[in-house]
């Protein structure tokens, strides 16, 4: 949902073009946005609504130890918890799990307590401090079939000053009966550009791409009456290719989220029965 926060001010006696906000899009008729605004704000509002609809559907989840983040924060430091933890993400995981065909949730330790662990994988991208409370749900997870993805390097740290030296033992042998035991949906992956490959083995993608079009991503959506796709071309370059939806049911249509309307597409299905669309992006479509 996209709420539209705030206006700058510019006061008359400042003149052309006026003062602008830094952290704001000023979309007046001080610039060229201000006569296509309206379609701007119809597509928007589509699309709000339209993903707003029903509950996610991704199969993948990547946890983010926040107790690693606020490990590395000093009195020197950026006080950033998101920066942090995109530094510690690294670069690899996002692009491999995207391009594998899957998409994701970022959860920490509050939604694991909360929500669970509704998803078909959960990644540990190099945690190294986890609650070991955290990490038995987890642990506990993956015995139940769940897949569960180590990268970098093995949990082994409990965080906080009491917990780190009572709880810490237990979470490295935890890691052990994960990642260097013989436990079924559990396993490392040390080199993060492989981290696709090692899905694929083990889950079969919600859309697949033929071509392989990395600017192409996806949001899913499963509403009551069926699956709802939003597709995007990330890229500045047009591209024609085959989606390969992992659904079986049901007979696709578009949704043109500029118009409002609603057109039939040509589709078949596979031997497998998934449903094969062929589609046309044009740049930034």
């Amino acid at each position: 949902q996209i709420v539209g926060h705030g206006w700058p001010y510019s006061p008359p006696e400042v003149g052309e073009p006026g003062w602008r906000f830094y952290a704001a899009g000023a979309l007046n008729d001080h610039n060229p946005w201000w006569p296509v605004m309206s379609d701007l704000a119809l597509y928007l509002q589509r699309m709000c609504f339209l993903l707003r609809q029903g509950k996610p559907a991704n199969d993948v989840a990547l946890y983010l130890s926040n107790s690693d983040a606020w490990a590395r924060l000093t009195a020197h430091t950026d006080p950033s918890l998101n920066k942090t933890l995109a530094a510690l993400l690294g670069e690899k995981v996002l692009p491999a799990v995207l391009d594998a065909g899957f998409n994701f949730d970022l959860i920490d330790d509050e939604a694991v307590r909360l929500v669970g662990t509704p998803y078909s994988a959960i990644i540990l991208p190099a945690v190294d401090r986890i609650p070991l409370d955290v990490y038995r749900r987890l642990s506990d997870y993956g015995r139940r079939g769940g897949v569960l993805i180590a990268t970098r390097r093995k949990p082994g740290l409990a965080p906080g000053l009491l917990e780190g030296k009572r709880d810490s033992a237990q979470v490295q042998a935890l890691s052990r009966e994960l990642f260097e035991g013989q436990a079924a949906g559990s396993f490392f992956v040390e080199d993060e550009a492989t981290l696709g490959t090692a899905l694929l083995r083990k889950l079969t993608p919600d859309v697949d791409l033929d071509p392989k079009v990395p600017e192409i991503g996806f949001i899913r959506r499963k509403l009551d009456s069926g699956e709802l796709y939003f597709l995007a071309n990330t890229g500045n370059q047009e591209h024609d290719f085959k989606a390969n939806f992992r659904v079986k049911k049901g007979s696709p249509e578009q949704w043109d989220p500029f118009t409002g309307t609603r057109s039939a597409v040509r589709w078949n299905k596979e031997e497998g029965g998934r449903i094969i669309v062929p589609l046309h992006f044009e740049p930034y479509e």
